[in-house]
This record gives structure tokens, sequence and C-alpha cells, in this order.
């Protein structure tokens, strides 16, 4: 079935400013006029990295996207699909052995009429090899969160069934289904599950699983479990106090569970998913995400972000959580890979794209591609990264022992994505960028230092006599004055350490309290 429909625009700006001998590059994606968020980045053979994401085309459609970049961030191809319906989106992407890309997420299969998991398997060069829909035909709303390349050679999916249940399914290579797995509450209602949010497979080809559930309004609860490679549940544990949980990863001594949580951001377990320690890197107002990732380097090392409204910090970390390397960047940062020449890309969704009225706006997503994580900072002042200050807080949880019913009751469906073609244009910017497409012009202002801890000046003749508003990153005011000098010094002493906006005029600029 073809079906014409007019060509999204996606264009592609990034830095050319620095020396390929400096250690960071920023590039940034955006659609004019369209919301265009990324959900996943994954790292590619040849130091490339695919990041898909979900188009908001119209108030009635969502077009998910998958897109392929090189080393350097330059595009190779995208492919933007389309069921006409606003229940199809993209989550999670990897790259098999092969070359070739799967990518899972949620969909209305029209071929169905019923609300599945979508999960699609692409080639090296974005040409479609198969489409499925995971689902059973009862009018539920399944979404796949996650899909992991399993040592058997098969694909492991984990998502599921909106507030109902949990579930595991495993494809082979074809897209056809080799075992699924529901985990629900027998007859307790009460209990729902929010999220089946990441597995991951341990040695000897067991599995583990993280998520959450609802008991009630806001009353989410954390849970961990691990089942046997035919996807029996081995044990359950759930934690008693408030958290959300996101992903796992399996380091030499035990589990790390990226959570959001009021006590810690991370959750350390043994291998049978009992408590050993918790840690806060982040305060509440740097915990604004969906599905955050944890990365595994190849050190042993890990890493996880942060994100505020428009800047995100990241952190590597060793197994006992110590802090290796901390930095930060404009836009959301949800999560960063290590690339197969150990690069490290930083996905951000923003950076802030627009301010009408002090109003925040995700227009777009960049990536900050890093040489390398270190202590060695120099490099930040010429780069669109910057310092940030990081205070570890120490968290306690309780988990209890669990159980949970299963059944075999998911399928495998043909399903119909539609696929368009989309053009793209280059641009050379920085990340830091304000205001419409339109509105790329020099700004009539300058703000130095920047970073600074008590004075701002701001340089201008072009808006003497102008009012100007400092804000944070919530858009609250909380200064304001004239511009009656060539250069005019605000202080800003009394300023928390983050991100601010001075806005006069048409014309916002950010700086940076250190």
């Amino acid at each position: 079935m073809k079906t014409k429909i007019t060509s999204i625009l996606f264009l592609f700006l990034s830095s050319f400013s620095w020396a390929q001998s400096l250690q960071s590059v920023s590039q940034r994606y955006f659609l004019p006029d369209y919301n265009a968020p990324a959900t996943d980045i994954y790292p590619t053979f040849g130091g490339g990295f695919v990041v898909v994401g979900t188009v908001e085309y119209d108030q009635n459609n969502t077009i998910p996207f998958v897109m392929l970049c090189d080393s350097i961030g330059q595009q190779l191809w995208s492919k933007p699909y389309s069921t006409f319906n606003n229940s199809f989106a993209f989550n999670r992407v990897i790259q098999l052995p092969d070359s070739s890309f799967i990518v899972v997420g949620k969909m209305l299969n029209p071929l169905q009429n019923d609300f599945g998991a979508a999960c699609l398997k692409l080639d090296k060069n974005g040409n479609e090899l198969w489409k499925k829909s995971l689902g059973d035909n009862s009018g539920d709303i399944f979404s796949a969160n996650d899909v992991i390349f399993t040592s058997d050679s098969s694909l492991l999916i984990a998502g599921t069934v909106k507030n109902k249940s949990a579930f595991l399914m495993k494809l082979d290579l074809n897209g056809m289904k080799i075992w699924s797995k529901n985990f629900y509450h027998e007859g307790n209602l009460a209990i729902d599950f929010q999220e089946l949010a990441a597995v991951k497979e341990k040695e000897g080809g067991h599995f583990v699983a993280v998520g959450t559930t609802n008991y009630g309004g806001e009353n989410y609860r954390g849970f961990i479990f691990e089942t046997d490679e035919n996807g029996n549940l081995v044990w359950l544990k759930r934690f008693s106090e408030p958290s959300i949980f996101n992903d796992v990863m399996i380091a030499t001594d035990g589990l790390l569970i990226r959570c959001f949580a009021q006590s810690a951001n991370l959750i350390k377990t043994d291998f049978s998913g009992d408590f050993i320690w918790g840690k806060r890197y982040f305060d509440e107002d740097q915990e604004f995400y969906v599905f955050p990732k944890l990365t595994k380097f190849s050190d042993g090392d890990f890493g996880l972000c942060g994100s505020s409204f428009s800047s995100g910090s990241f952190l590597k970390i060793n197994s006992s959580g110590a802090v290796q390397f901390d930095a930060a960047v404009f836009g959301r940062a949800n999560m960063m890979v290590e690339n197969t020449n150990h690069n490290v890309s930083v996905l951000n969704n923003g950076p802030v794209y627009g301010i009408k009225q002090l109003g925040l706006f995700d227009k777009h997503f960049a990536v900050a591609i890093i040489d390398s994580l270190d202590n060695n900072l120099d490099f930040l002042a010429e780069s669109c990264l910057f310092d940030v200050g990081y205070q570890i807080e120490n968290g306690s949880f309780t988990n209890y022992d669990d159980t949970l019913m299963t059944s075999s009751e998911i399928n495998v469906y043909d399903a119909m994505m539609e696929l368009f073609s989309s053009s793209f244009e280059q641009e050379e910017a920085c990340v830091i960028f304000l205001g419409d497409v339109a509105e790329q012009s020099k700004a009539s202002f300058q703000l130095y230092p920047n970073p600074t801890s008590s004075n701002l000046i701001v340089r201008t003749e072009a808006f003497l006599g102008n009012v100007f508003q400092v804000c944070d990153q919530q858009g609250r005011l909380l200064k304001t004055g004239i511009l009656n000098q060539t250069l005019t010094s605000i202080d800003v002493s009394s300023l928390k350490p983050g991100v601010y906006y001075l806005k006069s005029g048409v014309e916002v600029m950010s700086f940076i309290i250190e």
C-alpha cells in the first residue's frame, strides 16, 4: 500500500568550529515546526550511532524515525514510518552482528486492528527485512520497551500490557516466536504493572528485568526479577520505598539499577536482587526524563545521566558508585553510549529550542561526541560542555520476596508500517541555541564572564534602554532591570549553580552560574 504524503524536512546542524585534535563536538538535529524528541541511541560498527525517536506530525499522528550517523554525526540515512495513528512510537534500537538493526516500540497494527508491540528489522542501509506486531487480539495496549541480542543468537523483547501485566518474548532472527511469558498478579487488581522497562542477560543464559508496579495514584514501587533461559520465573524482589526502575546493568559483583526515588538515582543489589547500597547523584530538579539508560564501558565502569529542563549532567562511575568523570551538556541528557572507536556519544533532548514568552519546548535532539572521559576538563571551555558539581548522598531501601503468575498468551503477527521519504539540510551551529530557525542572526548583546559566580556583564549598543529579565530553567522570573549602559553589570551571586537565561526584547541567551 502506497500513500502520498508530504515529506518531513529534517534539519541537521553540526559544529565544526573545533579542530579534530580537540576532544568534543556537538551535533543537533531537528524538524522545523515539529516536536521530534529522541528516545534511544545505540553504537554502530565504524564508530557511528543510530538514533530512534518520534515526530509529532500533527495532532492525530505520530511518526517514529530511525536515523543512522557516522562517527562525526553526519547523517547517512533516515527512515520515518507511519500507520497514520497516534499510537505509534519507537522506544529502543540495537544493531546485530551482521550490521542489521532491530527497532521496537508500540503501534496500532492496521492488519489486526489491534494495539501491539512493534518490532522492525532493517538491513544496514535501512531497508525493511520484516515487520511484526506482538499482541493477543484482546484490545489491550502492548508496548515493547527494550530488546537485546542474546547469547544463543535470538532476540529478547521486554514490554508491558498497559495496567495489566509485564511480558518477555523471544524471537528468532526471522521474527518467529520461540516463547513468550506474561507476568501478572493473580486476583490482585489493586496492583497494576506500570512498565517493564529493561532486560539484560546474565552469564549462563538467565535474564534479569526491572520495572515498576502501581498500587494506585502516584504509589509506585520498583521491582527486579530473574528468569531462566525459557522465561520461567526464578525469583522476584519488590522494593518497599516509592520508586520507579528504568534500567539494569550487570556488574562483576552484582546488579546496578537506574531508578527514580527520593533517596537514590542508582541502586546496587547482589545477583539475587538483595539491596547493597543506594546513591543519589542528581537533585530532584535533575530528574526530568523517561526511561534513562545505564551504560557499561569497556573498562568496566558505568555511565548514567540526569536532566533538568534544558541541561543535563552525565557521570562515569565505577562498580562501587565512585565518580570517575562528570560534565554537563545543554539539553536533557537521556543516555550515553560508548562507540566502537571508544568515543562517547551523549544523547540529549532539546537543547531548548524556542523561548516564546519564556515557555520551554522540546523541538529536537542533540548528540555530544566526546573523545574520552577523563578528569582533564581543559577542553570544556572550547566546547558545548561545561563542568558541574555533584554531591553523593546515600539512600537506604528494603526489599522483599514476591511471586507472580505466568502465562504464554502473546503471538506474533505481520504488521503494516508505511515508509516514506525525508529530505535533509545541514547547517553549522553549536548546540547552545535559543529561538526559531528564523532567529539565528547574531545576538544583539553578549554575556561574560560565562560561567560566572558573582557578576554578569551584558554588552550591548542595540538594546540600550531595554528591560532585561533573568529567569531559571522553569521560566520563573528572578531579576529584572534596565540595560542603561553599554556594559551593564548584574549581580547574580545569590543564584544557585545551574543554567539561567537573560531575555531582552525578542532575544534570549543562556549563562551558567558555577
